[in-house]
C-alpha cells in the first residue's frame, strides 16, 4: 500500500523509487503483485505516463485512510509503552504494623 500510495504521490515508478530508495523494477513489482491480489488493475500505463483508474482512484483513498490509522496507531502505542499505568500499593506499611522509625523496620526484618 504505501509503495502504491507513494507511486500515485510522485506520479511515476522512477521518482517513486528514488524516495524509497528501491529499484523502479522492484516497485512496478510490487504494483503488479497488489493488481493480481486485488485481480484488478489500479493504473493506466504507457511510456510517457501513468494515471489512476476508477478503482485505483478509490483504493488509493481507502489505503490513504488505513495508513493514517494505521500511524495512529502506532503513535498511541508508542506513547503509552513508556507511561506507568495502574495501582502502587505500598507494602512496607503493611509489614511494619505502626513502626514509625526506620530501626523498628530494620528490627522487624532481624525478627523474620
Amino acid at each position: 500500500m504505501k509503495i502504491f500510495i507513494k507511486v500515485v504521490e510522485l506520479g511515476s515508478f522512477a521518482a517513486a523509487s528514488q524516495n524509497l530508495t528501491l529499484s523502479p523494477q522492484m516497485v512496478a513489482k510490487h504494483i503488479e503483485a497488489l493488481e493480481r491480489h486485488l485481480g484488478a488493475r489500479l493504473l493506466h500505463r504507457t511510456t510517457r505516463r501513468q494515471s489512476l483508474t476508477e478503482t485505483g482512484r478509490l483504493y488509493c483513498e481507502q489505503c490513504r485512510l488505513v495508513l493514517k490509522a494505521v500511524e495512529r496507531a502506532d503513535s498511541l502505542a508508542a506513547n503509552t509503552l513508556g507511561t506507568p499505568r495502574g495501582t502502587l500499593r505500598d507494602s512496607v506499611n503493611a509489614l511494619s504494623e505502626g513502626r514509625d522509625q526506620p530501626g523498628d523496620i530494620l528490627q522487624l526484618e532481624e525478627e523474620a
